[in-house]
């Protein structure tokens, strides 16, 4: 497993999900809650599909959207949320590299990887690319109509099914909370990636007020 590593996907699985005022406040308290947004790096405006850099977090309805990147914790705040590692480490060793939440009103396509192709059929509208690519949160966004979505297709490897909690999911999303455990692989990405701690799970969708969150783990 030298140089591989992992994140791990929490997304809203929802056509008519939109951000409200406070989406972003409710989604911060749970992280709080948590130990996971001690340390705020940067809030990245989306858009229009061009980035810059803000210190405004708030998301008025109709804006592409923004990211908010944290610092990853260490130690057992990482234990609690994703159990042990596949390493053999203690958990004071343990860490992920960041944490990013993206919210706004854009649709987002999600990030295909080893295993899962998500292949994009129909687009809502005419597409932007981004620039660069933010991190690898998306690879393509698209402006909301607020009435059409895209229509995307999942294409699962024989060999991945066993790893996934759902296979129904729409392949596309508004809103995602996103940990990247870098080369601390959770031993739970070797089997049904589905996050341990499924209160934090349920806190999650609860402060994003959203019917239905799907988990999608990839290695890279």
């Amino acid at each position: 497993m030298m140089g591989v590593e992992y994140r791990h996907f929490f997304v809203v699985d929802q056509e008519n999900w939109h951000p409200e005022q406070d989406t972003f406040e409710r989604v911060n308290k749970v992280l709080g809650s948590w130990g996971l947004n001690d340390e705020l790096l940067e809030i990245v405006d989306l858009t229009s599909g061009k980035q810059s850099r803000t210190t405004d977090a708030s998301i008025p309805k109709g804006l592409a959207g923004k990211v908010f990147k944290f610092a990853g914790p260490s130690g057992g705040t990482v234990a609690r949320l994703a159990g042990p590692s596949f390493h053999d480490c203690e958990d004071e060793e343990r860490y992920l590299s960041e944490i990013l939440v993206i919210v706004g009103e854009d649709y987002r396509i999600q990030w295909s990887c080893e295993g899962l192709f998500f292949e994009l059929l129909e687009a809502p509208t005419i597409a932007y690319q981004d620039e660069e690519p933010y991190g690898t949160a998306y690879a393509e966004s698209f402006p909301s109509t607020n009435t059409t979505a895209p229509k995307v297709k999942l294409h699962v490897e024989d060999y991945a099914k066993e790893h996934l909690a759902s296979t129904e999911c729409k392949g596309y999303w508004r809103a995602a909370v996103i940990f990247d455990f870098g080369k601390d692989l959770p031993t739970f990405a070797d089997e049904i990636r589905s996050l341990p701690n499924r209160e934090f799970v349920e806190a999650l969708r609860n402060a994003l007020r959203a019917q239905s969150i799907i988990e999608i783990g990839e290695f890279y």
